[in-house]
């Protein structure tokens, strides 16, 4: 951010939870929007933080979402099942000279397996293998 500060930036956070990060955004200035599948969070959110909350995941966000200067994709991209055309379609929703943040569990692959698989995770990653599937991008 230039200077700092957020202002009039447009922000979309996906797999926003309550909304928190949309919150801290707009009380910087931003045009925040957030997306997440979980009904109960995005009702909580709302409710707490009024504000700019949807019910949905990486598709529902870029359907609506376009020309992003910054999308962030907190615990997300290890869940998708089509990490290559999920996330070419995240950076075609962005300005072009736009940010994607995206951070992922650092956790063994033996921590999600049955019976402890409660968040069905789809894909693990090294730093490497992060940075080389983003750079592939």
């Amino acid at each position: 951010a230039s200077g700092g500060s957020f202002a009039k930036w447009k922000v979309c956070d996906i797999g926003c939870g309550i909304g928190a990060l949309v919150a801290q955004f707009e009380r910087e200035g931003a045009f925040a929007e957030g997306y997440d599948l979980d009904p109960n969070v995005i009702r909580f959110g709302k409710k707490h933080w009024k504000v700019d909350l949807h019910v949905g995941g990486l598709d529902s966000a870029l359907l609506s979402t376009q020309d992003c200067d910054l999308l962030c994709l907190s615990h997300v991209i290890e869940h998708l099942p089509n990490l290559r055309s999920s996330l070419g379609k995240a950076v075609h929703a962005l300005r072009d000279d736009g940010y994607l943040f995206v951070e992922v569990p650092r956790y063994h692959e033996k921590t999600f397996q049955p019976p402890l698989d409660l968040e069905s995770h789809l894909h693990f990653f090294t730093s490497s293998s992060l940075t080389a599937l983003l750079e592939g991008v």
